[in-house]
């Protein structure tokens, strides 16, 4: 195992971790040191970043040595011109990071594959063999079963009026008021399933 010289440290880190006892520390004890003092935060930074690769089938060992990773690259980065306390410093550049992996786990592309699991089996086959014809006709294929799941939902009465409203002749005894109106009374019944 390498050791460092505790002189090639920042003033600031030596004394917010406690490391003036030490003149040569190896790096996993270094690394424990560290994950004592910032255990918490680290527990949150770990769960995130898991959430964000488990679905790469990632191991919960590998995702935390990213973090360890990380970690040492944070504080390894601190500069002392930087003109905040260390402490602020380190934690914010954390909170940053986990919101960053929060950010990317919650992003609209990983929320449309895990909405695929809504399906049953033979529709997420059905997915897969669609990803071959290029994302215009997946989305197509997917406006139409999620329009089709919605129609299922809806109720009797509104959607005969609906069918009134989109055949061409009984269009024109609906204003556009009453035609909006029950749009926006649709959107506000059925937002949960639509999710927004």
């Amino acid at each position: 195992m390498r050791k460092i010289s505790i002189q090639n440290f920042k003033p600031e880190v030596i004394s917010y971790f406690n490391l003036d006892k030490y003149g040569m520390i190896t790096e996993s004890k270094l690394l424990m040191i560290y994950i004592r003092k910032l255990s918490p935060i680290i527990n949150i930074w770990t769960k995130s970043k898991f959430n964000y690769f488990k679905y790469n089938r990632a191991k919960s060992d590998d995702v935390f040595q990213i973090v360890c990773a990380n970690l040492f690259e944070i504080i390894n980065k601190f500069d002392s011109s930087y003109s905040i306390p260390f402490e602020k410093y380190l934690l914010n550049t954390i909170k940053f990071k986990i919101l960053n992996e929060f950010n990317k786990f919650n992003c609209a592309q990983v929320r449309f594959e895990n909405s695929l699991t809504w399906y049953d089996g033979e529709k997420i086959k059905f997915f897969m063999n669609s990803q071959k014809e290029g994302n215009s006709a997946l989305s197509k294929k997917l406006n139409r079963i999620d329009m089709n799941n919605f129609i299922k939902t809806i109720d009797v009465k509104k959607l005969q009026v609906l069918k009134k409203i989109y055949s061409t002749n009984d269009r024109q005894n609906y204003s556009r008021t009453k035609i909006n109106l029950l749009i926006n009374e649709l959107r506000n019944q059925y937002k949960n399933f639509f999710g927004y």
